[in-house]
């Protein structure tokens, strides 16, 4: 059964790869040493692929089952 993207490890695993490598890169330099940064990409492709081996389930675009969701608007 497919699982929502919001419980996707490697979805979260990229959000942070992104974060990092924004931080990296803009005015946020300073909270990463310069000779961090040549590691940021490899780090990132290493923990997709570890993950990718662990996924045994697709994900879908929704929210988690059991999450509250508004009932439809009466017609």
């Amino acid at each position: 059964m497919p699982k929502s993207f919001l419980q996707s490890k490697m979805i979260w695993w990229n959000v942070l790869a992104l974060v990092v490598t924004v931080a990296g890169t803009t005015a946020f330099q300073a909270t990463l040493p310069p000779s961090w940064l040549v590691y940021d990409v490899a780090i990132a492709a290493v923990g997709n692929i570890v993950l990718r081996f662990i996924t045994t389930q697709p994900i879908t675009v929704s929210l988690p089952s059991g999450a509250n969701t508004p009932d439809p608007a009466p017609r």
